[in-house]
């Protein structure tokens, strides 16, 4: 792969793909300070965010432009140095008041309150973007999130929705849900318990690998983070193994002249290939552990390692079929008070389902339906894990959690303000808080605006909480 490549790799393709041609390119070219930055980047996005501080780091002592340092504060806030890291998005901003990406990240680890000078610059910042026309589309949709969060903050509902459909106007991010639509209806039509069954035998058979699944903005960060703080447990963060994997096989079927992505190569999966890539998936767990430092070089292997990738909600048959003794933990959460998150929040791809009520509301339902139905088929354990009862009832939900998993209670996990494995999600801010039950019924806060959204959500079938089942914890 071609310079040119990469870089285009980094922006339109796959972080992983982008991130090991980067690495290779800098082996032969390691003057090349811009591929350096690309490299330090995918590497947080692919969740190696240790490596990644240290080489913004040494890029910033060369030359501290705002973008080094604001991937440099990045990084520091997902391994939990918040101070550092609210120091150096001041850093980054104190060159360029209007960076978008210094601002965004600023708002993460910031508490916004009335008379804040930083809002001022906001304003300021946010009003020059929209002065740009056209060109500053993108910088001022990113403002308006910002200034939203800065208004959530302060408690004014109204002021933060005008501000998120603000910024979701200003969003170009097209919008297809036939894709997702037909992924739900081949997924139905092609899996069967006998097709995972089957197939299974020839995966990986290790209860030690644990995926965290569920929908956006449901609390996976935060069971994630609780659970590291358990001796033996090595947290891998969002990968996208399973899901590229998927994506990539089912699309073979357009190109050999089908009319849409299909799961019909399940069923002609070979059996050596299960299993070299669910080897390959493990050993890549493994690296990551060491890489984190939760993996001693003489110490034991962990128990446990966590993925806890949200696409792969959207993918458990192929997860089924490489690891059959996964234990799988599937966070539920209010869907009216996790699609109020992501309607308030940029996702930082753009997340274009995540910009109207209507949008959010199909998409939440459809991968709620896909993850009902695929549930009791699976090989796999599967515990529901409710993020309301999880905040409310926490050593009742922790303890249930700690024994689905085979580990060893240690009440620190009941202390998530202590964590020290990377968060790199827009929950960086907020993970590391002690436990509280402020986000419950958040949706209550908005009134009327939230009327289009809950509407969509009934309209698609969405369950909300007095139509839902009981969770088993």
């Amino acid at each position: 792969m071609d310079r040119a490549a990469i870089l285009r790799e980094f922006r339109t393709g796959s972080a992983a793909r982008a991130t090991a041609a980067a690495s290779a390119w800098v082996q032969a070219n390691p003057g090349d300070e811009d591929m350096l930055e690309a490299l330090a980047g995918g590497l947080s996005r692919t969740g190696y965010v240790h490596a990644a501080a240290d080489l913004f780091a040494a890029l910033t002592a060369l030359d501290a432009t705002p973008s080094r340092l604001t991937g440099l504060a990045l990084a520091r806030s997902a391994l939990g140095a918040a101070e550092e890291a609210h120091a150096l998005f001041l850093d980054a901003l104190a060159v360029d008041p209007l960076h978008t990406g210094a601002w965004a990240g600023l708002a993460e680890v910031h508490r916004f309150e009335e008379g804040d000078p930083l809002l001022d610059a906001l304003t300021r910042a946010l009003q020059a973007a929209k002065a740009w026309g056209p060109g500053g589309r993108d910088h001022a949709a990113r403002l308006s999130y910002v200034l939203c969060k800065a208004m959530n903050d302060m408690g004014r509902w109204s002021d933060a929705w005008r501000l998120a459909e603000e910024g979701a106007a200003l969003t170009d991010a097209p919008y297809d849900p036939a894709p997702l639509r037909m992924w739900e209806a081949d997924q139905r039509a092609v899996v069967t318990p006998e097709l995972l069954a089957a197939k299974a035998q020839h995966g990986v058979s290790s209860d030690r690998l644990v995926f965290i699944v569920g929908l956006p903005r449901c609390g996976s960060s935060l069971l994630e983070a609780m659970l590291s703080r358990l001796p033996g447990v090595a947290p891998c963060g969002e990968l996208t193994f399973v899901p590229e994997l998927a994506q990539a096989r089912a699309e073979r079927g357009v190109r050999a002249g089908g009319p849409h992505p299909t799961h019909a190569w399940l069923r002609d999966w070979p059996q050596e290939e299960i299993a070299a890539l669910a080897r390959a998936y493990v050993q890549d767990q493994e690296a990551r552990a060491r890489a984190a430092g939760t993996w001693a070089p003489d110490g034991p292997a962990p128990r446990i390692f966590i993925d806890k990738g949200l696409e792969n909600i959207a993918c458990l048959p192929h997860l089924a079929i490489l690891f059959p003794r996964a234990r799988i933990l599937r966070m539920r959460r209010d869907p009216r008070d996790a699609c109020v998150s992501m309607l308030l929040g940029r996702f930082a791809q753009g997340g274009a389902a995540a910009l109207t009520p209507d949008r959010a509301a199909e998409a939440w339902a459809i991968r709620q339906r896909m993850a009902d139905r695929m549930t009791p088929l699976l090989p796999n354990p599967v515990m529901d894990v409710s993020y309301e009862a999880l905040v409310s009832r926490t050593e009742q939900v922790m303890r249930a959690a700690v024994g689905f998993l085979d580990l060893d209670w240690d009440p620190a996990c009941l202390s998530p303000e202590g964590a020290t494995a990377p968060c790199a999600t827009r929950s960086r801010g907020e993970v590391r808080k002690p436990v509280h039950g402020g986000s419950v019924r958040r949706w209550r806060r908005y009134g009327a605006h939230a009327a289009p959204l809950i509407a969509a959500l009934k309209a698609n079938g969405a369950l909300l909480p007095q139509e839902a089942p009981a969770a088993s914890a």
